[in-house]
């Protein structure tokens, strides 16, 4: 798609992680999530990729869905500045470039479960807000994601078939906190629908588990297998993974490193898509967004919330060049 700038979409994105926030979390102000600014590093890989995946699907598939695996309360609070800001689900909708056929969360907490029910009721029948609904609605399933992908899948075909044969792509985002989505339900989810994968390797708490005798059959049960057992270190523990990833289907990815700054927090996100025989300038979009984020690493509290509030000064010194002539500024099809 000629004239595509990931640039300009991250500058355009960053902004929408605090729009209407006060509002959605004034639905159920009790229930929320944390947030730490190393988690808006995440939201936005997050959000620049659903805007970049939605703009140029509909150019090959009927129906592209959406999937928030870990999905939470749909808003999350930052420390004692009491601030608010969008969780994952709402920003899915709210960023995307082209309405999602369907969307599907699971959470396994009651509570933020039923919260993010009336989040989401609220932020699509919300005049002021103006999310699109996406065609078909949406659905929240209360319980283990390891469980809850396999109605996901056959929802998902249910109506992708609504309109004859089914030809559909979904953007599944796995935002693990500790080793929560195993192996097997992710290759459940693989094995019967075709998709791209936004997956938030959890870097330390591998490297902790991995040390930890009680935690040997976890460890196995999220890499589907015990080659963890020889990676030595957060880098082969990683790469123990993604050459894991790898053996779904032959897939192209990019890993963005972010660290909060601290010997506590780190972890890496994934963003795995099927390769194509010609490339993929969708990539090299992604790969954009990466080398932006690595760049805010390590940037102090006061100047992430400054560029989360959406100061264009501010994003414009950390955002990398880009030539206007190279191929990462377009995005072509990434889907034979």
């Amino acid at each position: 798609m000629a004239g595509f700038s990931p640039r300009e979409r991250v500058k355009e994105r960053v902004p929408t992680l605090t729009r209407h926030a006060e509002d959605i979390r004034s639905v159920e102000p009790d229930v929320y999530n944390e947030f730490g600014t190393w988690s808006a590093l995440k939201l936005i890989v997050h959000v620049a990729t659903v805007n970049m995946y939605t703009t140029v699907i509909s150019d090959h598939f009927n129906d592209w869905f959406y999937i928030d695996a870990l999905a939470g309360s749909g808003v999350s609070v930052y420390g004692d500045a009491d601030e608010s800001f969008l969780g994952s689900p709402l920003l899915a909708a709210e960023n995307a470039a082209e309405p999602f056929t369907k969307m599907y969360f699971i959470e396994q907490d009651k509570d933020n479960a039923a919260a993010l029910e009336k989040r989401l009721a609220a932020a699509f029948n919300g005049s002021d807000l103006q999310i699109a609904s996406p065609e078909c609605g949406y659905e929240v399933y209360v319980g283990d994601a390891n469980e809850k992908l396999q109605q996901v899948t056959r929802d998902m075909w249910s109506v992708a078939k609504r309109d004859g044969k089914a030809n559909f792509n979904h953007l599944t985002f796995i935002d693990n906190q500790g080793l929560n989505l195993n192996w097997d339900g992710l290759k459940g989810l693989e094995d019967r629908a075709t998709g791209d994968y936004l997956i938030n390797f959890p870097t330390s708490n591998t490297l902790r588990a991995s040390g930890h005798e009680e935690s040997k059959n976890a460890m196995t049960d999220y890499y589907g297998g015990d080659m963890w057992k020889s990676a030595n270190g957060k880098e082969e523990l990683l790469e123990a993974y993604t050459t894991r990833l790898s053996s779904l289907e032959k897939t192209e990815q990019v890993v963005t490193n972010i660290d909060s700054g601290t010997k506590n927090y780190h972890y890496d996100m994934i963003y795995a898509t099927r390769k194509t025989r010609g490339g993929s300038d969708y990539i090299n979009a992604i790969e954009y967004i990466n080398r932006f984020v690595e760049a805010v690493d390590g940037a102090d509290v006061e100047d992430m919330l400054q560029i989360l509030r959406g100061d264009q000064v501010t994003i414009e010194s950390f955002l990398p060049k880009q030539d206007e002539d190279d191929p990462q500024s377009r995005l072509v099809e990434f889907h034979d």
